[in-house]
């Protein structure tokens, strides 16, 4: 049996969808959103692209890419945690921390 085989319909229409090129967004609910790149907002557009490019120079000037990369080293820092890891679990909440404090000087300055 095959990865395809093994996902129920919803998730493989999402699998399908996104192999051919769409933005899937994930809502806090739980729903999924399928679109296409148009869909997005502009500044969103934008973080997609630079986040395709791999452009670190935007997603270090961007609110929105350090919001998201924040809440990523969140979740490792908890699964650190959750495996008894806690001194690097300390590190990782510590750099999130600075880049939240990035993020709001960012945000502020664009007022």
């Amino acid at each position: 049996m095959d990865t395809s085989e093994r996902l129920d319909e919803r998730s493989q229409e999402i699998v399908d969808a996104l192999k051919s090129g769409a933005v899937v967004t994930l809502l806090n609910s739980g729903d999924v959103i399928i679109g296409t790149r148009d869909d997005l907002s502009p500044s969103a557009r934008e973080c997609y692209r630079a986040s395709m490019e791999h452009n670190l120079g935007h997603q270090a000037q961007c609110a929105d890419c350090l919001e998201d990369e924040i809440y990523n080293i969140l979740m490792d820092a908890e699964s650190h945690r959750a495996d008894g890891n806690v001194e690097d679990a300390n590190i990782l909440e510590v750099e999130a921390a600075e880049l939240r404090l990035r993020a709001a000087r960012l945000r502020a300055a664009a007022k």
